[in-house]
């Protein structure tokens, strides 16, 4: 057990444990006046949280992850308003933005729990706010077009939660932001042309939502991206030719949406390329020969699509480590070069065109 007696130490600044049991959080630890750090992390705490934690009201940080605590919200933690850093990943319940909204200094806000929720208009009142990290729960409504005015933001993840609608056109003001993820959930709308204002964005994860639309060609100018994934939805129309000035881009992911059209020769020009994913769509045309100098490339996925011509699998990158050419209409034959690819570990051609017969020298491939 935690003492009773924890609350006699009123000099007591830090509370730190990691994987510690405790059965329960003791009522006294409110008296804790001078405290600025208290941290549960991975322990075993029993019960729930106590309401008297409002009570610390110098307290900073405030961590409490998978401990196995249960129960309501205390609303006493919104009297908490010298709290700028607070992580909850528990199994509580409560309506958590009723009193989190009180909170101005809070500058990183990180909660996995599994409730239902929305995301209230007046989150617009945390602006010192720097990260926003709301997933794995049940919340549900649309993301509110006041998250616009969190200008200081530069991390949000709402992803694995109900959200649905649009990202709204304001997300556009929040010109820090390095990483947005709103990644499984119900987002049904285009993609908003004003995410070519979030010149600092490097990270951008939308996936596994129905959103329709095309992609933007204003994307262009996210010079700094890094990361952009847009798979399984219902994007349609073609790849613009705009993406090719993405110099910084890494991992560009468009699988299982309906894009048609043949690929834009730009998209050849993103030699930082590490990931190229294009499977489930509806592209056709050739492969340009201008993917052989892509050097850095690991990972090309472009099955189930309606790809035909030529394709040498043995001109690929030696860094080259999964193909999946997989259901298209290619015309090629496997060449004995193809052991020139040491890192290759997975090769998928099942339905692809290819003829002609299996050379020994893919038994040197021994990854």
């Amino acid at each position: 057990k935690l003492p009773t007696t924890i609350g006699r130490l009123t000099n007591l600044v830090f509370i730190i444990t990691v994987k510690y049991e405790i059965n329960q959080l003791p009522s006294e630890i409110g008296n804790l006046k001078n405290l600025r750090v208290l941290s549960f992390t991975e322990g075993k705490v029993t019960g729930s949280i106590p309401s008297e934690i409002g009570a610390i009201v110098n307290l900073k940080h405030l961590h409490l992850r998978l401990n196995g605590l249960s129960g309501k919200f205390p609303t006493t933690l919104g009297m908490l308003t010298s709290l700028t850093y607070f992580v909850l990943v528990e199994k509580v319940d409560g309506k958590i933005f009723e009193w989190l909204t009180g909170m101005n200094e809070l500058e990183s806000l990180s909660i996995e729990a599994r409730f239902k929720s929305t995301i209230p208009s007046e989150i617009s009142k945390l602006t010192n706010l720097k990260s926003f990290r709301f997933d794995q729960g049940f919340a549900n409504g649309t993301l509110p077009s006041e998250i616009g005015q969190l200008t200081n933001l530069v991390f949000i993840n709402t992803s694995e939660n109900l959200l649905s609608g649009v990202i709204p056109s304001e997300i556009g003001y929040l010109t820090k932001i390095s990483f947005f993820a709103c990644e499984e959930n119900q987002l049904n709308q285009p993609i908003p042309k004003e995410f070519s204002n979030m010149i600092s964005l490097e990270n951008l994860r939308i996936s596994n939502n129905n959103i329709n639309g095309t992609l933007p060609s204003e994307l262009a100018l996210l010079n700094k991206l890094r990361i952009a994934h847009f798979s399984q939805n219902k994007i349609t129309g073609t790849i613009p030719s705009e993406i090719g000035l993405l110099n910084n881009i890494i991992e560009f992911h468009i699988s299982i949406n309906k894009i048609s059209g043949s690929l834009p020769s730009q998209l050849f020009y993103l030699t930082n390329l590490l990931q190229l994913h294009l499977d489930g769509n509806l592209l056709s045309g050739t492969i340009p020969t201008q993917i052989y100098l892509l050097e850095n490339l690991v990972s090309f996925l472009c099955h189930d699509n309606y790809f035909s011509g030529p394709i040498k699998i043995e001109s690929f990158t030696s860094n080259i480590v999964t193909i999946d050419l997989s259901y298209n209409y290619f015309d090629y034959t496997i060449s004995p070069q193809i052991s020139q690819l040491t890192r290759l570990n997975v090769i998928k051609l099942v339905r692809s065109g290819c003829s002609g017969s299996i050379p020994s020298e893919i038994s040197n491939l021994n990854q």
